[in-house]
């Protein structure tokens, strides 16, 4: 004899309105959610660059806070750097003054966002063998989980790269850096 177990959650009106009201004031942005300004600035900025005749590659630091157990974007910073229709630089010093000008104004740097605009035949952006390469390195650089995002500036569809606190630790201890000094006779 095999016993199932079902949980059954009502939802009350009340519940319905406030969680509808919440999506509206704070869209969800894949595991975080946006405010509707930082949305908007995001919008503009991405027409701006990476849409028309020459479009460009643009890369954005997302800050915000915690809100209940997600990231809440709250500032979407463009970064300054060269840009082209299949790349983007940005330099580490340039996103710590972000990230500590955030943190001077009680928010969090939560990520990057950078735009793929050279996609026309496939809406839906994915991570190239160099975004996962970024990843990593800012994994490193700044030793803490940060989530990683693409997105399609005319469909606005995005993906992203993350990692678990849990794995982030984990791959914290599998990655040694050793040094030997080795002295050859002569």
């Amino acid at each position: 004899m095999s016993l199932r177990s079902e949980r059954i959650c009502l939802v009350t009106d009340e519940d319905l309105i406030h969680s509808s009201i919440e999506a509206l004031t704070n869209p969800h942005f894949g595991p975080c959610s946006i405010s509707p300004e930082a949305l908007d600035a995001l919008r503009l900025a991405l027409k701006s660059h990476s849409t028309g005749a020459e479009p460009k590659k643009v890369i954005f630091a997302l800050l915000g806070k915690v809100v209940g157990k997600r990231w809440h974007i709250t500032h979407v910073v463009q970064l300054i750097g060269a840009q082209t229709p299949t790349a983007a630089t940005h330099s580490f010093s340039e996103l710590r003054k972000v990230e500590a000008e955030a943190a001077s104004q009680g928010l969090s740097f939560i990520g990057l966002l950078h735009s793929h605009p050279q996609i026309d035949s496939c809406p839906t952006p994915q991570p190239s063998p160099g975004d996962k390469l970024s990843y990593l390195v800012m994994l490193g650089e700044f030793k803490r989980p940060i989530i990683f995002f693409i997105i399609n500036p005319r469909t606005f569809e995005l993906c992203w790269l993350s990692i678990s606190l849990e794995d982030f630790l984990h791959l914290q201890d599998c990655i040694k850096c050793e040094t030997l000094s080795i002295k050859g006779e002569k």
